[in-house]
């Protein structure tokens, strides 16, 4: 091969590694922005209407209960999350959102809001919990931390749905 080409190869391959490096960054980064630019969720009424209008934008009709809250056993045990969801044994979806961190006193937000509900609506919240879902775990990580968490977190950055 000529040097030109070596060196438009080289080039080339820089510029998607950078581009490839950048997009990494934001979606690792999701959890940061989404504290630092989302809006701060006041009360439980406002909670519940911001669902309802996510679930609209993602055509969803599965029942969602949502809850604001600083005392619930989850939040308890983990104290960086902001929020988390979970389908019920009833077959129903459940939303939980933390008032206040007592280590930060960062809150849940409309983004960590619109991160939960994209996994709910998307199916993840159906089955995540069931491990191990293929027999491997280190599959099963993959799985959930490339794929699951990356959409939601990339719907809750820029609202596209993947």
């Amino acid at each position: 091969m000529r040097e030109s080409t070596i060196r438009k190869l080289i080039k080339s391959a820089l510029i998607s590694a950078t581009g490839i490096s950048a997009c990494c960054f934001l979606i690792e980064c999701e959890p940061m922005i989404n504290q630092m630019y989302g809006e701060r969720i006041q009360s439980q009424q406002y909670l519940e209407d911001y669902v309802a209008q996510e679930k609209e934008i993602l055509h969803c009709t599965k029942t969602i209960q949502a809850l604001l809250t600083d005392h619930d056993p989850v939040l308890d045990k983990r104290q960086s999350i902001l929020g988390y969801a979970q389908k019920t044994d009833e077959g129903t979806y459940l939303l939980i959102l933390r008032e206040s961190s007592p280590k930060s006193g960062n809150s849940g937000n409309t983004r960590t809001m619109k991160h939960e509900v994209y996994h709910i609506c998307a199916g993840h919240t159906d089955d995540i919990y069931q491990y191990p879902q293929t027999g491997s775990i280190i599959k099963d990580f993959f799985d959930r931390n490339l794929s699951i968490e990356t959409t939601a977190r990339i719907y809750s950055l820029t609202g596209m749905q993947l």
